[in-house]
């Protein structure tokens, strides 16, 4: 739905920081957003993932907390954004990277719902319903 509304003003500013924020970061180390359709913030077919992920411990040493709704990022679930990226084990360092360097994780959720071929909903179910905006 396009539109305006004569109730809620927006500052000038938001506009032109792109509008809706997905992501908030609390430390350098800890990132959270949801699932975004394109960069205007969108959500055609009406969800939001959200997540979360944190890095502790030291360079060389590091380990992550947080996954979709801060529980898992379902790398095993071939209808999730993340199916596949944990083969080296490296999984969480991947997705804590591409949230602290791009400030989100459009990468993965966009190829994850233009796939035809993905189950959506029954990805939705699988990650339990905490994690799911409707």
């Amino acid at each position: 739905m396009y539109g305006e509304s004569p109730r809620f003003e927006i500052a000038d500013e938001y506009n032109q920081n792109g509008g809706i924020a997905i992501m908030s970061t609390n430390t350098d180390d800890k990132y959270t957003g949801g699932s975004i359709y394109d960069e205007e913030g969108h959500y055609f077919e009406g969800y939001q993932i959200l997540w979360s992920i944190e890095r502790q411990g030291e360079e060389g040493s590091y380990t992550y907390t947080g996954g979709v709704t801060g529980k898992s990022w379902y790398f095993d679930d071939p209808n999730s954004p993340f199916f596949g990226l944990d083969i080296n084990g490296t999984g969480e360092e991947t997705i804590f990277n591409e949230a602290k360097n791009s400030g989100n994780l459009n990468k993965y959720f966009g190829e994850w719902l233009t796939d035809p071929d993905i189950s959506r909903y029954q990805f939705l179910g699988t990650a339990t319903e905490v994690c799911v905006r409707m």
